[in-house]
């Protein structure tokens, strides 16, 4: 037999382990039996295994390599979230363009700077006065991009707060007809972020006045889905740190929670939410009856006589029954602080339930801020 390395006697070793294993089971001749008398053949044996090993070797070399460079390119992307790198030419031409207000000249640009990271895009658009844009314009440029399924939800929550939110929180007349349909357009895409970057923040952190409950009352009025809605009420009846969503458009405050005393706009509101058909049965909202009647509770102890609030506590058993069903006993209690009604129609509440109360109002006080 020819001479070989003592990694061959380690090869042999191992082949004749693993042989011997299975004889029982697949009856071969062992290595020695196999290469008794055959010298050449075992060194052709062990050449082949060598190379084998080699081989294994070099793709485990290369596997190695592969996932070093896939880490590294893991690191550099998730770098990029952090901040690309962005052609300062791009943001000038762009400053220039929204000056003159061309949509087509705008869009390719907005296409690009849409898929940024939310939080470079935020960056960008607070230097950038989006709002400065006509109804026309923005309305193109709108119902372009809420078409794309590729642009991440934060970034749509920072385009309507650049771009829909101090615009609206401007308005001192009645909006334009072409105005409201963009924004029920939007709604009905992009309810969600719709929710974030416009509705949240202009509910709890500006003083609403006719106009901007005009729009307010389109947006939700024009299909918000059942998810939005409850996402809305949970944000404003939730004690809980804000989510990266209210960070990213809160300018003032921690939290969109409303507070405890409620203006006459707040209550219109409310009274808008609550005329929607949603289910507040599901678990992630349970939370949401205790807290709001909680202030509602308090809010008609501070103003017994105002009709609003009768009106809105009506609208709770006649449309809302099965949730509110539950806390029977609360709203006979807060029921029974109002002047403003006058009782509750048995059929939506038990028979021992009535509470005879006094004068309820026709709820159209919304009549005017909804067209």
């Amino acid at each position: 037999m020819s001479e070989f390395y003592p990694l061959h006697e380690k090869l042999l070793y191992e082949w004749k382990l693993k042989l011997s294993k299975t004889e029982n089971l697949f009856p071969c001749p062992t290595l020695n039996g196999l290469f008794k008398d055959e010298a050449e053949i075992f060194d052709n044996f062990m050449q082949n295994l060598l190379e084998v090993q080699d081989q294994d070797e070099l793709v485990k070399s290369s596997q190695e390599v592969e996932c070093e460079i896939d880490h590294d390119e893991s690191a550099k992307s998730s770098s990029q979230e952090v901040e690309c790198e962005i052609d300062p030419y791009l943001i000038q031409s762009l400053r220039a363009k929204l000056t003159i207000g061309k949509a087509d000249e705008i869009l390719s640009d907005f296409n690009i700077l849409m898929r940024l990271p939310h939080a470079q895009l935020n960056k960008i658009f607070k230097d950038l006065d989006i709002s400065q844009l006509d109804d026309v314009v923005l309305a193109i440029l709108s119902n372009e991009l809420v078409k794309y399924e590729d642009i991440a939800y934060q970034n749509y929550v920072v385009f309507f707060k650049y771009g829909l939110l101090e615009k609206v929180q401007h308005i001192k007349s009645k909006p334009s007809r072409n105005f409201l349909a963009n924004i029920s357009n939007i709604a009905k895409a992009k309810s969600k972020p719709m929710v974030y970057g416009l509705l949240l923040p202009l509910i709890t952190e500006f003083d609403m006045s006719q106009p901007q409950l005009e729009v307010i009352a389109r947006i939700i009025d024009s299909g918000l889905s059942e998810e939005s809605i409850i996402a809305l009420l949970n944000e404003l009846f939730s004690d809980s740190y804000p989510s990266t969503s209210q960070i990213i458009n809160s300018t003032s405050k921690d939290s969109f929670s409303l507070q405890i005393k409620w203006s006459s706009s707040t209550i219109d509101v409310l009274f808008l939410i609550f005329n929607q058909k949603f289910d507040l049965k599901e678990a992630a909202s349970q939370h949401i009856i205790p807290k709001f009647l909680r202030h509602l509770d308090f809010n008609i102890e501070l103003l017994p006589n105002d009709k609003k609030l009768g009106q809105l506590l009506m609208l709770l058993v006649t449309k809302h029954s099965k949730d509110f069903m539950e806390n029977l006993e609360e709203i006979k209690v807060i029921a029974e602080k109002t002047v403003s009604m006058l009782f509750f129609i048995p059929q939506y509440f038990p028979i021992d339930s009535i509470v005879v109360i006094k004068n309820v109002p026709s709820p159209l006080f919304l009549a005017s801020s909804v067209s």
